[in-house]
């Protein structure tokens, strides 16, 4: 079962990087998030790493376990969680954060 989640990750990765979108695999205690677009959020993206930003606009898509939310909701999610695993999508060229997606469980 890991195994086959392991390799649709992958798999996702491989197809967002062939539309021009780059991942980033971090935790929430890594993002700070705008109050709201458009703005930038900074995600560093390692421990030892500099922070990098990218720009948030009202296209941009925040998800908390596989549902859709507003960014209000995903910063209310994400406070008092700086473990929970979360990955970024942004455009390589042009610093646009596409998408947010959180895993949050008990």
């Amino acid at each position: 079962m890991m195994k086959t989640a392991a390799f649709a990750a992958l798999a996702f990765l491989a197809a967002q990087s062939a539309v021009g979108e780059t991942a980033i695999e971090t935790r929430a205690g890594s993002i700070v998030l705008p109050s709201k677009p458009p703005s930038s959020a900074a995600v560093t993206p390692c421990k030892g790493c500099r922070p990098m930003l990218v720009h948030t606009s009202a296209s941009a898509q925040y998800f908390v376990n596989r549902q859709q939310v507003t960014l209000e909701e995903m910063r209310r999610r994400l406070a008092g969680r700086p473990d929970a695993f979360v990955l970024v999508l942004y455009d390589k060229k042009t610093g646009q954060l596409r998408r947010l997606s959180a895993s949050i469980y008990q």
